[in-house]
């Protein structure tokens, strides 16, 4: 139980974007900055597109990683 906590909650922690937008923008400078809202700054308020494309590219990695092993975890043989 405790494995599949620890990876839903590592997958969730990689898509935190709305609180993190909404109370503080990143700020004081980028202390409480996470991947996505770095990845929306750049895309949309820096105009960097094809940036934001390929950092969000590299978000994918660590998920897929990650569902892996919660798939590999919750679907083994008894």
């Amino acid at each position: 139980m405790l494995a599949v906590v620890i990876i839903l909650k590592s997958i969730f922690s990689l898509k935190t974007f709305d609180q993190i937008y909404m109370l503080t923008n990143g700020g004081p400078g980028t202390a409480t900055q996470t991947l996505s809202h770095y990845i929306y700054f750049n895309g949309m308020k820096y105009g960097q597109i094809g940036y934001a494309s390929s950092v969000a590219w590299l978000m994918v990695i660590p998920m897929i990683f990650l569902t892996y092993a919660y798939a590999k975890f919750v679907f083994r043989k008894r």
